[in-house]
This record gives C-alpha cells, structure tokens and sequence, in this order.
C-alpha cells in the first residue's frame, strides 16, 4: 500500500499473476507449491523481526491472542497469494495482519495449502486425491524451518477455532461479508475439518516429529 488517495481510498501498488478462488486447478498442490510458499512465509517474518511494532491499531480477528515477534499474514491461502506459472510469489490482502509467534501463521498457512480437510473437502479445494496429510505438514514445516513443532497441532485447532469466533462473532454484530460466510457454510466447512484433523492428531505428530 503506498497511502490514500484525496477520496480516502488506498493507493495500491500491482503484481502481474493470478490469484486462483477455490477449487484451483491440480497443479497448485504440488510439493513444488507447498515448499515455495512455506519459504515465502519465512521470508514474510524474517523481514519483520525487530520492527518497532504498535501496540494498537491492529484488526481484530485471527490474530494470534499473546501477540508475536514477527508479523502474522494471518490469512495465507491459494485466494491470498499471487501465483506466476503455477508458482507463488507473493502473498496479497493483509487486513487481518498482526503480531503473533510464527507457529500462529504456519499452523493456518499449512492447514490451507496440506490440505487439512476431509477428502470431500480436499476436493471442492481442487486437491488431488489421495492427500498425504502428514508428509505434507512436515515437508511444510521442514521448508520453513520450524524447530518448535511440539504443540503445532494444537495450535492448527486453535487457529481454525479461531476462524469459527470470528465467523460468529463478525455475524453476529451484523458484518455482510462474514454474514455470507455463515449464510454460505464456511462456519460448517470450518467445524468438519476441525473434527478431521483431532482425528489425525497421532500420525500429525509423528510426521512432525520425524522431521526435526
């Protein structure tokens, strides 16, 4: 963003690619994919270590509730991140950004791009059948970097958790947008995949603890 306008709009700067809605196409789960955009997310809080962060004016929403030493994207997604012949190299639309500790950001950008949802949901995504869960968090979590993973399911459940508050919360005070999403299912969406991935906690947590 580079300011607003004399209308008070924002000033926006342009990145030339796509930015694919749900379901994409197969080519954006390859393992090629998910390493890109687990480095890109390490590059995103690399970058933010040690700013001088307000303490105020921050959305409220996904943020992580103990805040964080990096800046959290906090809503990394294929819907959020500019890909260039099936590439990611950008992630866009930071309304929800905020501190938060870098698992926080991880944990929602891995449920997205593994993916962690039920095979049907997997598939309205554009996911490619069979999904190998597991593999996948870690290979995520390998090409981050991610040392600390011992409580990184837990932080996935509460990640997603904090989605549905939001969803209800935001409906609740009369928001449009998160009014569609409730009217639309995505609280429901949302809920299924939390009992999914409780279900795989076990092998999670072994294939996280593989790869350290």
């Amino acid at each position: 963003m580079l300011g607003l306008d004399e209308q008070g709009r924002e000033v926006l700067t342009y990145l030339e690619g796509e930015v694919p809605d749900y379901p994409t196409g197969p080519q954006l789960w390859s393992e090629e994919v998910i390493e890109e955009v687990a480095h890109l997310l390490r590059q995103l809080h690399d970058a933010t270590v040690g700013l001088d962060l307000p303490d105020g004016g921050w959305r409220n929403g996904a943020a992580a509730p103990e805040g964080g030493e990096v800046i959290c994207h906090n809503d990394v997604a294929h819907y959020n991140t500019v890909f260039r012949d099936g590439r990611p190299v950008a992630f866009i639309d930071w309304d929800f950004a905020a501190p938060g500790p870098r698992a926080w950001d991880v944990a929602f950008a891995a449920y997205r791009f593994v993916p962690l949802s039920p095979d049907q949901g997997a598939v309205q995504l554009g996911a490619v059948l069979p999904v190998d869960r597991p593999g996948r968090l870690r290979r995520f979590c390998d090409t981050y970097g991610l040392t600390d993973r011992a409580g990184l399911v837990d932080i996935i459940l509460r990640r997603v958790q904090a989605v549905c508050d939001l969803i209800v919360g935001q409906a609740a005070k009369g928001d449009p947008f998160f009014r569609r999403h409730l009217a639309e299912g995505h609280l429901d969406g949302y809920q299924r995949d939390l009992v999914f991935i409780q279900s795989l906690r076990a092998p999670l947590q072994e294939a996280l603890e593989a790869g350290r």
